[in-house]
């Protein structure tokens, strides 16, 4: 009767349970769940990027702004709003405040 049992219990795949792949990597099985359940809905376990508006200042133009500054520290919105626009990337005086309010000035 064991015999039979056992043939007809299939082998063990490569894939291995929730539990077992836990105390593999000594990780919590929910972490292991959520991780699985995350490739199975994105096919990937990367970060994707996430819904919301694009930045109105590039990277490149708050670097500059940043720089413009720090060279001069008495500058004005009105001048910087000036300076953005002859870079070719026009933004509101609130942007630009904004922008060097996060950049720690």
């Amino acid at each position: 009767m064991t015999a039979q049992r056992t043939a007809k219990t299939p082998a063990k795949s490569a894939e291995q349970s929730r539990p077992r792949k836990t105390l593999a990597l000594k990780v919590p099985v929910s972490t292991v769940a959520f991780i699985i359940c995350e490739w199975k809905k994105f096919v990937t376990t990367r970060t994707l990027p996430r819904a919301g508006c694009p930045a109105k200042l590039s990277d490149r133009g708050r670097r500059a702004l940043v720089r413009e500054v720090t060279k001069n520290p008495m500058v004005t919105l009105k001048e910087l709003q000036r300076f953005s626009v002859e870079r070719g990337e026009p933004s509101r005086r609130t942007t630009i405040s904004a922008a060097l309010h996060q950049s720690g000035l």
